[in-house]
């Protein structure tokens, strides 16, 4: 027999192994009878009293109990005593039935949601990247609830799939039960996610600028130093020439100063300048007093190429025929070409000599 066709169930929620009691009716009564039904299908008697309360036929061998107003009892309640409980009565005038509906709750174990990464705690902190998964979940629970995520204090839900949640670095975010069965728990988790590698929007504006003048700072320093090897290149080149010119001028020049004839008349005898040459009284014109001209004695010949004599860009060295003019002059191409450490001329990159005699005109 279908009893719901004949009354709406009353819905009753009882913990589990926590005691039960549905009452039949306040009227004074004849007849009792307690039936149950796991399936709302095919109901099973439990009870049967007839005229008097106290005595009643117990039908099944269920452990419930029967007090004497006609109200059914369980001190245990577990979950396999789930169902519909039908009272059908009679009290002589008239009939009738009550109906409920009994569901057992089970908190979970634990009796929070639990997320992943938590360590089983209602509260922590969880270092995530937008990408990552977040899971919560319940165990044992019973009847089953829904759960969402919403920012903490924020009444919207957050659809991860969607995106619909803007990130920043740090941000609480709750697990909550919801739906039609929430309101039998108080279910609730909450955790701090950071996100060390997501800026503030605040700072994103300025990383952006600094992201572009970066980039524009690198292509100047790169056509900068790409400038600098073309001018290395062509200085290194330029450089390779010079050295090429001087090693072949040093070379013409040793064959001058190599080549010194102490006496002019005897060909065959040709001596290194640097062996006949004798130092010699030289003297230089500091000035003029009085019309006449001042003199005064240079302590060497490489006192002629110092810079203190130097004071012009033009020297002009005289002297009788056979005073020595041209081997002083070869003797300060040997101290140029040897590079001596005792020459003022180690230092100077080129000399340039023009025998005037061998010209012709």
């Amino acid at each position: 027999m279908d009893y719901t066709s004949l009354a709406n169930p009353i819905r009753k929620y009882l913990k589990i192994h926590s005691p039960m009691n549905l009452s039949c009716t306040d009227l004074r009564l004849n007849l009792v009878v307690w039936k149950w039904s796991p399936q709302q299908d095919a109901f099973e008697t439990l009870y049967v009293s007839i005229f008097e309360k106290s005595n009643h036929t117990k039908i099944s061998n269920k452990e419930y109990k029967l007090e004497d107003e006609g109200s059914l009892s369980l001190q245990n309640t577990l979950v396999e005593h789930e169902g519909l409980y039908a009272c059908v009565y009679d009290n002589g005038v008239s009939g009738g039935i009550v109906l409920y509906d009994v569901h057992v709750m089970v908190d979970p174990t634990p009796v929070f949601p639990v997320i992943d990464g938590c360590n089983h705690q209602q509260y922590c902190v969880l270092e995530k990247q937008p990408q990552d998964v977040l899971t919560c979940s319940v165990l044992g629970i019973r009847p089953k609830v829904a759960l969402e995520w919403r920012a903490f204090r924020e009444e919207t839900a957050i659809d991860f799939t969607q995106h619909q949640l803007t990130v920043t670095q740090r941000v609480t975010v709750e697990c909550r039960a919801v739906g039609e069965n929430a309101e039998l728990f108080s279910l609730s988790t909450k955790v701090d996610l950071l996100f060390p590698n997501v800026l503030p929007t605040e700072l994103k504006s300025y990383t952006i600028a600094i992201t572009i003048i970066a980039v524009l700072v690198t292509m100047m320093i790169i056509t900068i130093i790409t400038a600098a090897v073309v001018i290395l290149m062509s200085i290194r080149d330029y450089s390779e020439k010079a050295m090429c010119f001087i090693e072949q001028l040093k070379a013409k020049y040793e064959i001058f100063y190599d080549s010194v004839q102490p006496i002019p008349y005897i060909k065959d005898r040709m001596y290194c300048v640097d062996k006949v040459f004798v130092e010699g009284g030289i003297e230089y014109m500091t000035g003029t007093s009085g019309g006449e001209k001042q003199w005064d004695k240079l302590l060497s010949y490489q006192e002629l190429v110092k810079e203190n004599c130097l004071k012009t860009k033009r020297q002009i060295l005289e002297g009788e025929p056979g005073y020595g003019k041209s081997t002083l002059t070869l003797q300060l191409l040997y101290d140029w070409c040897k590079s001596l450490s005792t020459s003022p001329l180690k230092k100077v990159d080129v000399i340039n000599i023009y025998v005037y005699g061998n010209l012709e005109v």
